[in-house]
């Protein structure tokens, strides 16, 4: 286990899943590491006291009303978010706070768990951390952690925008070219509608209620994490493609094709 004081320390991005229960942290404060007093207060100085890790030699300090005041006061950064322990354990969510979701957010798993003020101190030195880079890497874990804000789910197309004014001027093209096929009506034809555009809307969603718990434990078990109400939009256009459905092979539709309900999962 590491411990570092965030006010000081550069964490890389990757890191803050790694940061444990402030309460495990406090104890393995107690049992593993030795307080001595800093006089040169160095750059590891954490509030004028050297804090390392107990070599085989090191004695524990008898708990004097001193020693527990120091202890205290390095408890109290523990548990404000500005120093923390990081530990890289299979993941529970007793020991770790923090899971990073697909898009790259930072969030507690479990927040009535903690103090706000731990959580809200340490996103806002993730946030730091990430300004000016690229987002990290989601958390890879077995667990699918799941709050009001973050947990697995669906994209749910929420509109279709067809461009209108730009298709306008694609049919009428179409139109121009379909003049010479005899005794056909406009528009009978997919070919009628080649080349036209749209945006399909998404927002990530809870799982719907009408799925079996069975399907719903399998589903949250292998789905990405993402924040609800996140919005992606997908650019398409209606060509020509295979269709092994079909005699001839082939049928138009909406390319790249995406389902109204589309489930995105861990690869």
């Amino acid at each position: 286990m590491e411990l570092f004081d965030l006010r000081k320390s550069t964490l890389s991005p990757k890191e803050y899943e790694n940061i444990i229960n402030p309460m495990i942290a406090i104890t393995v404060l107690q049992d593993e590491y030795i307080i001595t007093q800093d006089k040169l207060y160095s750059s590891n100085s954490i509030e004028g006291f050297s804090v390392e890790r107990k070599l085989p030699l090191h004695t524990t300090p008898p708990l004097s009303l001193y020693y527990r005041s120091v202890l205290g006061r390095i408890s109290d950064l523990l548990n404000s978010g500005h120093l923390i322990m990081t530990a890289q354990e299979k993941r529970d969510f007793q020991t770790y706070p923090f899971f990073i979701a697909h898009e790259g957010d930072l969030f507690c798993v479990n927040d009535t768990l903690y103090d706000s003020i731990f959580t809200d101190n340490v996103i806002r030195y993730f946030k730091n951390t990430v300004l000016g880079t690229s987002a990290p890497p989601p958390t890879h874990s077995d667990i699918s952690p799941k709050t009001l804000t973050y947990g697995p789910g669906y994209w749910k197309t929420k509109d279709n925008d067809y461009h209108g004014l730009k298709n306008l001027g694609v049919l009428a093209v179409n139109r121009a070219t379909s003049m010479g096929d005899e005794g056909r009506i406009f528009l009978s034809d997919g070919q009628d509608l080649a080349n036209t555009s749209r945006e399909k809307a998404q927002v990530w969603s809870p799982l719907p209620h009408n799925i079996t718990f069975d399907n719903k434990r399998i589903i949250e078990a292998r789905s990405v994490i993402r924040r609800y109400g996140e919005e992606r939009k997908i650019y398409q256009k209606y060509r020509e493609s295979d269709d092994a459905w079909t005699v001839s092979g082939s049928s138009w539709q909406w390319i790249p094709g995406v389902s109204d309900e589309d489930y995105e999962f861990k690869k």
